[in-house]
């Protein structure tokens, strides 16, 4: 039961963790190249060069969405191997408390 305990509490720190660095990816977008863009309404040659940058912008976000759906894969994993492995743990309590009691003489 202790042990049971024990790997819930990583499960829970391990999934902290992985939410703080989510949260650190999408914090660490670039939006800078946003603020450049309202300086720059004179020239029309400048508009093309504002689309240049929306594209820069938008393929970050794509990247930063393809590191996130991989860290969520990577979670349901470990989340999925830890349940798995608890319930064969579960099991073999069972069977091996069922067994003892069978064989104990009464």
């Amino acid at each position: 039961m202790l042990m049971m305990m024990m790997m819930m509490i990583m499960m829970m720190m391990m999934i902290r963790f992985l939410i703080i660095i989510i949260i650190i990816i999408l914090s660490s977008s670039d939006y800078d190249d946003d603020d450049d863009d309202d300086d720059d309404d004179d020239d029309d040659d400048d508009d093309d060069d504002d689309d240049d940058d929306d594209d820069k912008i938008s393929y970050h976000h794509h990247h930063n969405l393809i590191i996130i759906i991989i860290i969520i894969i990577i979670i349901a994993v470990v989340v999925v191997v830890f349940v798995v492995i608890i319930i064969i743990i579960i099991i073999i309590i069972i069977v091996a408390s069922s067994a003892t009691s069978r064989s104990s003489p009464s």
